[in-house]
């Protein structure tokens, strides 16, 4: 899955994927601690391809639906583990990627974020749920 969406290169062979692909594999996989919420809200978008107006137009929606918005400033190495994760759900989500990869991480979250999140699937051209047995 992390190669699928590029966070890993293969160590051989090759996978090919086309499209803006978000991914919530380990949940903030592609977060730094030492930046803030709105940094990272950025980082992800600038990863998926999308250029800096594209992000700021839908970065109220990302915070207000993470329910962020007076921690939005504060380093993510400074939230709680429930705040780190709304936040990761709704960049994943709320970026727009064309390709959505989901791993176990829906377990992680209270049951009100987690219908949230799931409410808004249907906008995601294509997702992909991996679990373990």
């Amino acid at each position: 899955m992390s190669i699928l969406s590029r966070i890993t290169r293969p160590t051989a062979g090759w996978a090919e994927i086309h499209g803006r692909v978000g991914s919530l594999l380990e949940v903030g996989t592609r977060f730094h601690p030492e930046l803030t919420g709105r940094e990272n809200t950025f980082l992800p978008g600038a990863i998926l391809g999308m250029s800096k107006a594209e992000i700021a137009r839908k970065f109220d929606e990302v915070v207000a639906f993470a329910e962020l918005e007076k921690f939005i400033d504060t380093p993510v190495k400074h939230y709680s583990s429930g705040m780190y994760v709304r936040l990761a759900f709704a960049v994943a989500a709320l970026l727009e990627p064309e390709i959505l990869l989901v791993e176990e991480v829906l377990a992680v979250g209270d049951i009100k974020f987690q219908r949230k999140f799931l409410s808004i699937f249907c906008t995601v051209s294509a997702w992909f749920v991996a679990t373990r047995l």
